[in-house]
């Protein structure tokens, strides 16, 4: 007996055989039960998720002599040949070879005679987008109001390219893409029935491959069996198909995060030797990134979400555990670009061996608040300062500590850009005089002896905030574009120039904080006192401007932005 192929010898013969597309075959049976069949029907869809086969079933119940519970019988005349292709009343047209409007001329000239056997005339027209757009309109009429005895069914990949006036005169059904799971299950019934021993990776590999499509599942399947025998393992699958190994994804994120540059070259070179199509290793590279977000996004992400063999699930997690979700989506975002990209390309390995030390460069996620130190970067929590001018906490009131961080989607507070004069402006208790001293209570502290000499704690100044910015980022670069200008008694006052104003707002937030890093490093407990005026140190534009621009500030806040270096 000729061998069938699997995909011939599983082909659906009733509607409830139809894999993934239980709305239409049970809209079909209710539509048949109810004597509501129309006379043209659009299935459109991806390849192999059944459309034809669907038309085929529907044109056997047409015909079919004994129909049975909504169904064909596929036992009588009719059935039979219609199942091997060759009944006269059913009538199979590519619209990619008869395109012309000459065949649909001759298709019109052919409804006008009765069938010979069966009830009906039925045309399927797989395809038909391929029509012209003569071919289409040569076929309104005729597609309106065809005769009694003339049903017909149109199949497409694509239908946005056929005509709307074609589309209003049909039924359309959308045929879906079969989900994973689904088609992993019925590659398992198969293989059961054909006593067919296969591992769970394997189907999974299998149906991953197919990306949808049942037909390409079961010519998958045929293929492997043909190299691996009653036996089918993930190693063999893999091989044939050309899946690249979950194991040198696995070893990627190691050298991204080690960023080893050599190991990432050596990576990309065992796949060319290997023997992996290039696309394909960028195409399973997309489809990781993505499988670490969802397993990390879930704790236990739902069946079918996370196309991963159970046997590598432990190994995904403890992946996803070492990076930001943040990090994981602009890693998808790369690798998406990327693939745009390589179908343009000469020279692939050159444009591979660029993006994956692109990978192992790739800077983490950074939030501006972090940079500022707001959770107490370096592990300089602030700290209550013990100065003895320090106002004693109010015992009627609960101690709110340092702000908050917002969290992602909280309204932020909006930046006034107006400049207005210093003395005009609401002033925090730091930028004002101390509110517990008099002014009398000043001038004693500025005569106790106890003040530094401010001269020599200006040639410190410096190497001051660049120990600060060891510690917490952009503090230091703000406390870097200020100058100490008197140390009276405990008290020690800095002063910003006019263009400085923000850098000024935050160092008075993290006043505290400031406070805590000059006990450490001058050994001097002091209040800090921020003003506004003409400095003489000369202003550079660079990026702690950049960032300090109210405007820009107030534009990062309004998008919910981020800063990219």
């Amino acid at each position: 007996m000729t061998y069938q192929v699997l995909s011939i010898k599983w082909r659906p013969q009733r509607f409830e055989e139809v894999v993934g597309q239980q709305h239409v075959a049970v809209t079909l049976q209710n539509s048949i039960r109810q004597n509501r069949l129309a006379h043209a029907y659009l299935f459109t869809g991806p390849r192999g998720v059944g459309k034809t086969t669907t038309a085929r079933i529907l044109a056997k119940y047409l015909n079919c002599t004994n129909p049975q519970d909504s169904n064909p019988c596929n036992e009588c005349k009719n059935c039979r040949e219609i199942t091997a292709g060759r009944s006269f009343d059913v009538l199979e047209i590519d619209g990619a070879s008869n395109n012309g409007v000459e065949n649909i001329r001759d298709l019109r000239e052919a409804v006008k005679y009765p069938p010979s056997d069966g009830q009906y005339k039925i045309y399927i027209i797989d395809e038909v987008h391929m029509l012209s757009t003569s071919a289409f309109n040569a076929l309104l009429k005729t597609l309106e109001e065809p005769p009694a005895h003339v049903k017909f069914i149109f199949a497409t990949t694509e239908p946005e390219r056929v005509l709307p006036t074609i589309i209003s005169r049909t039924q359309r059904f959308d045929f879906k893409r079969i989900p994973l799971p689904v088609i992993r299950e019925q590659l398992q019934m198969i293989c059961d029935a054909e006593d067919l021993s296969i591992s769970q990776g394997a189907l999974t590999l299998i149906a991953r491959k197919a990306d949808g499509s049942m037909r390409d599942a079961e010519s998958l399947l045929d293929q492997v069996i043909s190299f691996s025998g009653q036996d089918i393992t993930d190693e063999s699958v893999a091989s044939v198909l050309g899946v690249v190994d979950y194991d040198i994804y696995l070893r990627l994120t190691e050298i991204q995060q080690g960023q080893d540059v050599a190991g990432a070259l050596e990576l990309l070179a065992g796949v060319m030797e290997s023997g992996y199509d290039l696309g394909e290793f960028l195409n399973g590279l997309a489809d990781f990134w993505r499988n670490l977000l969802v397993i990390q996004a879930a704790d236990k992400p739902e069946a079918g979400l996370v196309e991963v063999p159970e046997s590598y699930l432990e190994q995904f997690a403890g992946a996803a555990g070492g990076y930001d979700s943040r990090d994981l989506l602009r890693l998808l975002n790369l690798t998406l670009a990327a693939q745009m990209q390589f179908r343009q390309v000469r020279n692939q390995r050159i444009f591979l061996e660029n993006f994956l030390l692109k990978l192992v460069h790739f800077d983490r996620s950074v939030r501006l608040d972090d940079l500022l130190g707001e959770d107490g970067g370096g592990g300089n929590t602030p700290r209550e300062s013990t100065s003895p001018e320090a106002p004693a906490p109010n015992p009627g009131k609960k101690k709110t500590g340092r702000k908050t961080r917002r969290n992602i989607g909280q309204k932020k507070t909006k930046i006034s850009t107006r400049e207005d004069p210093p003395e005009e402006s609401p002033r925090s208790a730091t930028q004002q005089e101390p509110g517990p001293e008099s002014a009398a209570g000043q001038e004693e502290a500025a005569a106790d002896g106890t003040g530094k000499d401010i001269a020599a704690l200006q040639q410190q100044w410096a190497p001051f905030t660049d120990y600060v910015k060891e510690k917490t980022g952009l503090l230091g670069q703000f406390l870097s574009e200020c100058e100490p200008v008197a140390a009276r008694g405990k008290v020690l006052e800095v002063l910003f120039d006019e263009s400085c104003k923000f850098h000024m707002k935050t160092v008075v937030e993290k006043s505290a904080q400031v406070e805590n890093f000059i006990r450490d490093y001058f050994h001097w407990d002091v209040r800090l006192k921020c003003r506004v005026g003409k400095t003489n140190k000369p202003q550079e534009p660079g990026e702690s401007q950049i960032i300090g621009d109210p405007i820009t500030q107030a534009i990062i806040n309004h998008f919910d932005g981020e800063i990219i270096r």
